[in-house]
């Protein structure tokens, strides 16, 4: 018996070696198309900025900010989350949040406590209209005649 080769002639070999290579390119593009698309959501994910992100940055600005009601020894040096107490005034709390009515920015209450969540003094911005969308509280260290204790801030913030 004699074999005969599995191509009759060059031509035919050629023919499949393309459709082989099409098909292998095909293939590639889909996996490469699906290898983009996982890279960009897991990116996607990883920048995903939380909810109320906007909230913690104002918190956190009265909670650190000079102008507001953190704590400065001198005129250059302020302590990250401690409060004032001699600061945590009305005036304060206007000259740091200067919204009212007119301006349509988040209206807002704090609220300073003792450790043990009694009540030391409360503020309220010009545009509070007396119900909380949402509710944070922050533990802190307050300076009160001369002493560092602990305590709490409780911000009530609406939309």
């Amino acid at each position: 018996m004699s074999s005969k080769p599995l191509w009759q002639n060059k031509a035919q070999m050629f023919a499949h070696k393309i459709m082989f290579y099409v098909a292998v390119l095909f293939v590639l593009t889909i996996l490469l198309t699906l290898l983009m698309y996982l890279v960009v959501s897991i990116s996607n994910l990883s920048l995903a900025t939380p909810k109320d992100l906007g909230n913690f940055i104002m918190t956190e600005r009265f909670i650190n900010s000079p102008q507001c009601f953190a704590y400065t020894s001198d005129q250059f040096t302020y302590r990250l989350s401690v409060v004032d107490a001699s600061k945590f005034t009305q005036g304060v709390m206007d000259g740091c949040y200067p919204a009212d009515f007119k301006t349509k920015g988040k209206s807002i209450r704090i609220i300073l406590q003792d450790a043990k969540g009694s009540q030391i003094a409360a503020l309220t911005s010009k545009n509070w209209r007396g119900s909380a969308a949402s509710k944070r509280t922050k533990e802190v260290s307050i300076y009160m005649s001369g002493y560092f204790v602990d305590g709490k801030l409780q911000f009530e913030i609406e939309q």
